[in-house]
């Protein structure tokens, strides 16, 4: 990855972190201004983010939370970057744990056909 590149995907997550912070704050349970804050690897859950699209393609994210603002999620994750996804075009949005006895969590369930 170029310096150009790097640069830009800097920007591009910090970025999300401003927009993000107020969410961010409540879910990490301390301050976080997203301007000189950062996530550290003890802010990942083991958890795995799945995200379906009205074209069935989907999204799996590994070690991974998910943020809902009013038109986009955020989906941070601890190796793969953070993402800022339109929540129109998303049929379906959900947590899976790896606790198997717990349920996953929808944040948008998929309509039956």
């Amino acid at each position: 990855m170029s310096l150009q590149e790097t640069s830009a995907r800097a920007r591009h997550e910090r970025d999300i972190l401003m927009v993000f912070a107020s969410q961010l704050s409540a879910r990490l349970g301390r301050k976080f201004n997203g301007h000189k804050d950062y996530l550290t690897c003890g802010d990942f859950p083991y958890e795995v983010v799945e995200l379906e699209f009205e074209d069935d393609s989907k999204m799996r994210f590994e070690y991974a939370f998910i943020i809902e603002g009013d038109e986009y999620y955020a989906v941070l994750t601890e190796h793969a970057g953070y993402h800022c996804i339109y929540k129109a075009g998303i049929v379906e949005a959900k947590i899976v744990y790896r606790d198997r006895r717990k349920k996953p969590k929808f944040l948008k369930k998929k309509e039956p056909e």
